[in-house]
C-alpha cells in the first residue's frame, strides 16, 4: 500500500514528509499591515502581478517572490494623511517546503 509520498530515482526510494512541497506568500507578516493604493491595488499584488509578467519563465517562483518581496521593502512606502499610517514599510512573508525549485513552461 502507497500513500503517495514514497518515491523513487533510479538509486533509491524514499518517502517525503507529510508537509513537503507548500509554498505560502503572504503580502505581510501577521500582525502588520498590508497597504494598498485605493485606485491600484494591494502593493504586493500590483508587484507580484507586474514581476510575473516579465519573469515567469525566466526564473522559479521561489527567487521571484523574493524579488517581490525585495521590491516592496525598498520602494514602497506608505502616504497618509494620518500620522500615524504615513511613511510606513511594509515586507511579505514566504514559507517554503518545496524539495524542487517550482517554474513554469509556456503552452
Amino acid at each position: 500500500e502507497t500513500d503517495g509520498r514514497t518515491q523513487t530515482d533510479g538509486f533509491a526510494s524514499y518517502r517525503t514528509p507529510l508537509y513537503s512541497d507548500f509554498l505560502l506568500a503572504h503580502s505581510t507578516v501577521n500582525g502588520y499591515y498590508s497597504w494598498r493604493n485605493t485606485v491600484q491595488g494591494s502593493w504586493f499584488i500590483q508587484v507580484l502581478g507586474a514581476s510575473l509578467l516579465v519573469n515567469a519563465y525566466k526564473y522559479d517562483l521561489v527567487t521571484i517572490l523574493t524579488k517581490v518581496a525585495r521590491v516592496i521593502a525598498r520602494e514602497y512606502e506608505s502616504n497618509s494623511s494620518h500620522k500615524e499610517f504615513n511613511q510606513k514599510k511594509q515586507s511579505p512573508f514566504i514559507y517554503s517546503t518545496l524539495t524542487n525549485k517550482l517554474k513554469f513552461r509556456p503552452k
